[in-house]
């Protein structure tokens, strides 16, 4: 894995209706372990640290498993616990 020594930015697909404007974002990973996101076409950048991003993901993907569970657990009529372990697998085998 190679070091992170200057920033690198990348305009991505989506995009966010902000000031009159639809303006694509901008990532950008910065050498001290934050991710940084703006509008294109304007300068104010929000930054997170890498490990409050992987945080964020990680409860996102919980709150995606309850979801999925309680869909699948009415669905078949089967347990809780049965229906959050057949919710990871169908999550894993997806790509978001």
């Amino acid at each position: 894995m190679t070091p992170l020594n200057k920033p690198v930015r990348r305009m991505t697909t989506a995009s966010r209706h902000e000031k009159s404007r639809t303006r694509a974002i901008i990532l950008s990973l910065e050498p001290s372990a934050a991710v940084g996101v703006r509008l294109v076409g304007t300068r104010q950048t929000y930054r997170l640290p890498a490990e409050a991003i992987y945080e964020l993901a990680v409860m996102a993907h919980e709150r995606e498993i309850e979801r999925t569970a309680k869909r699948i657990a009415k669905a078949d009529k089967v347990p809780m616990r049965t229906a959050k372990a057949k919710a990871r697998k169908e999550l894993k085998g997806r790509v978001a």
